[in-house]
């Protein structure tokens, strides 16, 4: 279940129902504008957490955190690749398949990952997994599935040349 999948009237009901956090409904109504604060990386923090309590805000936040990769710059944009790493290990079915149907996400979280992870090899980045540990995990939680094959070897192939490119 993706956010652009559902109907307005079901995404009225969702950004009424009381479950989405503050922050993210003001980002979504263009009344908070993210910069390097502390409002900011409680959302990205909240974005990234897939709680399965109720899969459409999780749909919600998926599509608030991808609008996010795709405007941002600056400083937010130079810390993005952690949370495209906690986005996709929390989710990595949901992620990926959405990634299959939207090419342009999957370049823009590769190239968001790819300077993080030429960072951490650097041994400047805070990301938790270096790309290795990250290849072989995302592989082992979707690897098997021959639907992912193809969109795994594209977003590796991406991620490697942000990085080589660096």
């Amino acid at each position: 279940m993706y956010w652009e999948n559902l109907t307005d009237k079901v995404q009225n009901e969702i950004l009424s129902s009381g479950l989405v956090c503050q922050e993210a409904l003001d980002y979504y109504n263009k009344k908070l504008k993210l910069s390097d604060n502390s409002d900011a990386f409680f959302l990205l923090d909240t974005l990234t957490s897939f709680n399965n309590k109720n899969k459409k805000v999780d749909a919600f936040y998926f599509f608030l955190f991808n609008q996010i990769c795709k405007k941002s710059d600056g400083a937010i944009s130079e810390g993005l690749g952690i949370y495209c790493q906690r986005q996709i290990l929390n989710a990595p079915s949901f992620v990926i398949t959405y990634f299959s149907k939207d090419k342009e996400i999957l370049l823009k979280y590769a190239q968001l990952l790819g300077y993080e992870f030429y960072f951490k090899e650097k041994g400047t980045s805070t990301m938790e997994y270096d790309y290795e540990t990250f290849k072989k995990f995302l592989l082992k939680k979707t690897g098997n599935e021959e639907k992912n094959k193809t969109v795994l070897r594209s977003l590796f192939n991406e991620i490697e040349k942000v990085m080589k490119g660096m």
